[in-house]
């Protein structure tokens, strides 16, 4: 394979000469933290003390005052923070203060002190931010082996990513690793691997960076001056139906399109399979007469190239047709990945809104669908095959040099990358069936086994007796994508899911006989070309407008249909009696539950959409109580639960509750608010909005603020500068109950016509056990902003056998495991109790001033009550604020402050 364009596998790191080295290393420094001279010599030092109190334990070490810069002897008892606690560990088993000696720190001392501690840090891939957290020090499974993401819960939730990953066992995606692929160099922004944290309604550290980059967020290129270039874009598009040769573009002929995607499909299953190329099935010059008498208007003559008819020549046609401005679909958007969908399996009848002229040879918005698609598998089938061969074959075979495969990645755009990524989970999930019907049947729904991926509802029209080719797409792996939906009802206790599943698989069958009848292949009134739709400020903003509750935010839902056999029309084109008469094959949701069972899933945030929706369009009975206007940002409330959105903020608070339950995006919670029927609910809270750089793009800060040693160099450390903070292990014995979700009704004054009804969400808490003069009372938190919650990355402390050196003398107890990785002294925090926060007295206007001047953060104590995290998560949410949720045995306190300063979050919830 030439050139680096392989999704080669990673090569191991080098083991360190030094690892065996580090065992004594860890053991003699931790030693000297311990020593008494150490210890006498810091408390005499008054720099220390006016940084941080060091690691000795003091008699009123877990209480001192709030302000940072006192020592431990001067603390006022009375108060309930903590600031930089350090504990002593098994001071009986150390060695004598003579046995110990002061040296500066060495590499080696450093690495073994965080040996089992992540290190974060930003760096690139394909030209993108990448942040990542690594062990560069450890070679252990059980230390390299971990994260702060569970897998992917099913193997059709790899449909979520084009990022490389374990996928379990039986997925589509779960190729043999000597296969050879082309590396398309784009994935998904956010990383969906790290798109739901160990801890419930949190993110991974890739995720939370990656959100300020995230391709929503992306402004579509031909938009930056939408004014000026609006006349050029309707031109192309207008050109393309009426002189596409102008454009370098043959006419479309629906008869070879349906061919070369059949052909194309075998080979690539063919590749995956045998790990062979499309050269093995077509010489380069074959594949050059095809693509230039079927698809493209021949290039000029390249005198430049070795050979003028190779795949130099072709590569680059192709790459240049597929950047046309305004014609194509651009899946690097987030709204073209969600609705590629629709514009293969919509009804044509919900599309009112758009204007189609009466040509015949006119190109639907599925059409150049289709057409843009066989383009792309062209481009992909050529690209992988260079990628399948050396760099000696490339040369001598397709006559190719580096500098001109180089040149490939230079012509390609975002745009064209995204192109790659929709092909091959088009080749990888949908197979390809050739078939003619006659004319009066295209707009008619199929009966065959996989009906349901044609029209979303039955459809009979006037047409004209005459036969035509047509394409019929069938999922290659139906049970998989079954299996995956009824797991996603399963995790989220879904009401009479087994009904559901049960109804659903015999609906799929019903029609297991016949395979001739296709999806519709002309659509008189189309979705709207790409060129109308980028003014489109939502996902969802083309949709039928009928007498129903919809808003921007809202999505139709098509419930489930009776797919009749469609029959013949009578002599004067309209249809016969007896097609009354045909019985129902099938009853299927619409173009949601079609991508959705289909697996043409594309990465991002899609996968959560089509997950919820084909659950709601197939159950009757849902979609009965709640209504089929979604709102897939928000949340529902249904028998005694409700299911919330991850995009929404009670979702994300919510999901630490006792009984609630994750997957793919949406929560379920048994809280629902008082008053409330089963229906939609439209959940509003703020944004918190960036400021400054976005975090991800300043590596060095992230790097620095979290680094082992603080950002300063190795030979200006001292022993002196870390302390091993400990949580406190007295926990107080105070209850705290969760008492109801109340929502209020949000006045919209700006907006003349509101019919879908807003409201803010607050939690209202209650104590037993804290009387009202502390301050509690019944107190209810608002949730006013849309924060995050991000799982805090784990660590590893070494076993007790390692330890052993530290012990003064043969017969001292065992000093067990380490119990924390040190922390730079300057890398301050302060502890406060989870009930100090909720109280009246406590004045966070003055907490979060420190804050932000010393980049200190506050570790709020929730441990022992998992109500407390609920009041938590619900306090940040009211002051805006992110936070880490760090549970105890999971991640040490150290490795929580840096992690929380890597990610410029002040907040670390300390849990367990």
């Amino acid at each position: 394979m030439p050139f680096g364009w392989r999704n080669d596998k990673q090569p191991e790191e080098t083991r360190d000469d030094t690892f065996t080295e580090k065992k004594s290393k860890r053991q003699s420094l931790l030693g000297l933290f311990k020593s008494k001279k150490w210890m006498r010599n810091l408390q005499q030092d008054p720099i220390a003390e006016k940084v941080v109190p060091s690691i000795v334990s003091h008699k009123h070490s877990t209480v001192t005052t709030e302000e940072p810069h006192l020592a431990p002897e001067v603390a006022n008892s009375e108060t309930d923070v903590r600031v930089n606690e350090g504990k002593k560990v098994a001071d009986s088993g150390l060695g004598s203060q003579q046995s110990q000696v002061v040296h500066d720190l060495s590499k080696e001392d450093v690495q073994s002190l965080f040996s089992g501690a992540p290190q974060f840090s930003v760096g690139q891939e394909h030209g993108q931010p990448k942040p990542a957290a690594s062990f560069p020090w450890d070679f252990s499974l059980g230390v390299r082996d971990v994260a702060d993401c569970p897998p992917l819960a099913h193997p059709a939730f790899s449909a979520s990513t084009l990022r490389k990953h374990i996928a379990r066992s039986g997925s589509s995606y779960d190729r043999d690793g000597s296969t050879v692929q082309y590396n398309i160099g784009v994935a998904e922004l956010p990383n969906m691997l790290s798109a739901q944290g160990n801890e419930p309604g949190t993110v991974g550290f890739d995720y939370f960076l990656q959100e300020s980059i995230a391709d929503s967020l992306q402004v579509h290129q031909d938009v930056t001056d939408i004014d000026k270039d609006e006349s050029d874009r309707l031109q192309n598009h207008a050109l393309l139906q009426v002189n596409a040769e102008r454009m370098g573009i043959r006419k479309f002929d629906m008869e070879h399109i349906v061919e070369r995607l059949v052909e194309l499909s075998e080979v690539y299953q063919d590749l995956r399979a045998r790990k062979v190329n499309i050269l093995d099935h077509q010489t380069a010059s074959e594949l050059y007469s095809g693509l230039f008498s079927q698809l493209l208007m021949p290039p000029k003559f390249d005198n430049t190239a070795q050979d003028p008819t190779g795949l130099k020549v072709q590569i680059e046609s192709l790459i240049k047709s597929l950047k046309l401005n305004s014609i194509w679909y651009d899946f690097s958007q987030v709204e073209w990945r969600i609705r590629v969908g629709q514009t293969l399996w919509t009804d044509p009848s919900f599309q009112e809104e758009a204007n189609c002229p009466d040509e015949a040879n006119y190109l639907d918005d599925r059409n150049i669908l289709l057409l843009q698609l066989v383009l792309a598998c062209e481009l992909l089938l050529r690209l992988e095959a260079i990628a399948s061969l050396s760099t000696e074959e490339v040369n001598e075979k397709l006559h190719l040099t580096g500098e001109e495969i180089h040149s490939f990645r230079d012509l390609e755009t975002r745009k064209t990358k995204w192109d790659l990524g929709f092909a091959r989970r088009f080749l990888d999930n949908i197979e390809v069936r050739r078939i003619t019907v006659a004319r009066e049947q295209v707009k008619q729904p199929s009966s065959s086994s996989f009906a349901f991926f044609s029209s979303a509802s039955p459809q009979l029209d006037h047409t004209t007796l005459q036969d035509q080719v047509d394409i019929m797409f069938l999922p290659r792996n139906p049970k998989q994508e079954l299996s995956g939906l009824f797991h996603f009802a399963e995790m989220l206790c879904w009401p009479d899911a087994e009904s559901v599943e049960k109804e659903l698989i015999e609906a799929l069958r019903a029609n297991e006989d016949v395979l001739s009848i296709p999806s519709p292949s002309i659509y008189g009134t189309p979705l709207g070309s790409p060129a109308s739709s980028y003014r489109n400020s939502g996902y969802f903003e083309t949709r039928p407008q009928a007498s129903r509750s919809v808003t921007a935010r809202s999505l139709q839902l098509q419930p489930a249909s009776p797919t009749l056999r469609p029959t013949k029309a009578s002599p004067n084109g309209t249809p016969s009696d007896s097609s009354l008469l045909s019985a129902p094959k099938a009853l299927i949701g619409g173009w949601l539950s079609r991508t959705c069972l289909s697996g043409l899933v594309l990465p991002g945030e899609a996968i959560s959409h089509f997950l919820i929706s084909a659950l709601l369009e197939n159950d009757a009975t849902a979609i009965t109580a709640l209504g089929d206007s979604a709102n897939l940002y928000s949340g529902f409330l249904y028998r005694g639960r409700s299911w919330w959105s991850k995009a929404c903020i009670l979702g994300r608070v919510l999901a630490c509750s006792q009984g609630a339950t994750e997957c793919m995006g949406w929560i379920s919670v048994p809280v629902v608010p008082a008053g409330f029927e089963d229906s939609w609910v439209d959940v509003r809270s703020t944004p918190v909005e960036p400021t400054g750089m976005a975090r991800i793009e300043d590596a060095d800060a992230v790097a620095s603020d979290s680094s082992f040693l603080a950002g300063n160099e190795l030979k200006d450390t001292k022993p002196g500068d870390f302390t091993l903070p400990q949580d406190s292990t007295e926990l107080r014995n105070l209850s705290i109950r969760f008492r109801s979700l109340q929502l209020d009704l949000v006045r919209e004054s700006n907006l003349v016509d509101v019919t879908t009804p807003s409201f803010s969400a607050s939690l209202r808490f209650s104590s037993g056990s804290i009387s009202d003069s502390f301050g509690l009372g019944h107190p209810l938190i608002k949730l006013d902003h849309l924060i995050t919650f991000i799982s805090a990355f784990p660590c590893t402390t070494p076993p007790a056998e390692k330890l052993q050196v530290l012990k003064g003398n043969r017969d001292a107890p065992s000093l067990g495991a380490l119990p924390a990785h040190p922390l730079h002294i300057s890398q301050t925090y302060r502890t406060v109790p989870a009930t100090t926060i909720l109280t009246t007295t406590y004045d966070l206007a003055i907490a979060i001033d420190k804050l932000s001047t010393e980049k200190s953060i506050l570790i709020i104590d929730a441990r022992g009550d998992t109500v407390l995290e609920l009041a938590s998560r619900a306090w940040c949410s009211s002051h805006g604020e992110h936070a880490l949720i760090s549970r105890v045995g999971v991640t040490c306190l150290a490795c929580s402050v840096r992690e929380a300063r890597a990610l410029a979050v002040k907040i670390v919830i300390r849990i367990g």
